[in-house]
């Protein structure tokens, strides 16, 4: 995706980290269920790690 997109994909899942904490954050304030926006994030850090191999 990164490359159709001309973006650098390190970058790209930088962003998708920050997202799902900001998501995490949103469910709390709204006494939400704050898991899935960790979920998001511990999915993007994951292919952080696989892009640093």
């Amino acid at each position: 995706m990164s490359s159709q997109l001309n973006l650098n994909r390190e970058r790209m899942i930088k962003w998708g980290i920050v997202r799902g904490m900001l998501e995490a954050c949103w469910a709390l304030e709204s006494s939400g269920d704050f898991k899935n926006g960790l979920e998001i994030m511990e999915r993007f850090k994951r292919q952080l790690n696989v892009s640093a191999d």
